[in-house]
C-alpha cells in the first residue's frame, strides 16, 4: 500500500483557494489538506466557511505575517506572547510553522512547552545559515516535528501563486494522482511519529 500524502499550503486566507480546493475533492475523493493560516488575517465568517469541512484542517502560520522573519529571532517568551495572540483552539489544531521557515531557537523552546508540533524544512537544521533565508536551526530535542522535505509523499504550496507551488501551479500534478489516494493531516501525521 502506498503511503499517503500529505497535503499542505501556507498563507490562508491570502488567495481565497476554498473553490478550487471544493472542486479538487469532487476529484480527490480522500483529500484531506492542512492550511497553515495567518491568525490575524482571519474573522469569524471565516472560520465558520472552513469549519464545516472535515477534511480541512487549520495550523497556526505565525500571527500577522507582514513579512518572513516573524519569529526568527524571538526569545522564548516574546514567542510564547505572539504564539497567545494568534492561536484559539476553536480553530487551530496546536501546530505551528513561521512565516518562510524561519524560526529560532527561542521559539521553537515555547513551542515545546506550550504543546505544539512544528512544521520544517528539514528537522535537522541543513538550511540554518541559507542565504534565502538563514534562520532554520535543527529541531529542538522533545519539540515533535514534520519535516515536509523528508515526507516521500509530501505535496508543499500556498494558497495564492508564491514561490513557484501556488495552488493553480499544483493543480496538474494534484489531479494527476491516483483518485483513490490516501491522504493525512499534518496534525494526524506528527501524532503517529510520536
Amino acid at each position: 500500500m502506498p503511503l499517503p500524502y500529505i497535503f499542505d499550503l501556507h498563507d490562508y486566507p491570502d488567495g481565497n483557494p476554498l473553490p478550487k480546493l471544493l472542486e479538487l475533492k469532487k476529484i480527490l475523493q480522500n483529500l484531506k489538506v492542512t492550511l497553515f493560516t495567518i491568525p490575524e488575517k482571519m474573522d469569524k465568517e471565516m472560520d465558520k466557511e472552513i469549519e464545516q469541512y472535515d477534511w480541512i484542517q487549520m495550523a497556526v502560520h505565525g500571527c500577522f505575517h507582514e513579512d518572513n522573519y516573524e519569529f526568527a529571532k524571538l526569545s522564548k517568551e516574546d514567542a510564547e506572547t505572539l504564539i497567545s495572540v494568534g492561536y484559539d483552539s476553536l480553530h487551530y489544531v496546536k501546530g505551528f510553522c513561521a512565516p518562510g521557515w524561519q524560526i529560532s531557537q527561542g521559539t521553537m523552546e515555547a513551542l515545546k512547552e506550550l504543546g505544539f508540533w512544528v512544521a520544517v524544512q528539514w528537522g535537522d537544521g541543513r538550511l540554518n545559515g541559507d542565504p534565502n533565508g538563514q534562520y532554520q536551526p535543527a529541531v529542538i530535542e522533545g519539540l515533535p516535528y514534520y519535516a515536509w522535505r523528508e515526507y516521500p509523499n509530501a505535496i508543499h504550496g500556498h494558497t495564492w501563486e508564491c514561490c513557484g507551488n501556488g495552488l493553480e501551479s499544483l493543480w496538474q500534478k494534484l489531479i494527476n494522482l491516483p483518485k483513490d489516494s490516501e491522504f493525512l493531516f499534518v496534525d494526524d501525521y506528527v501524532k503517529t511519529k510520536t
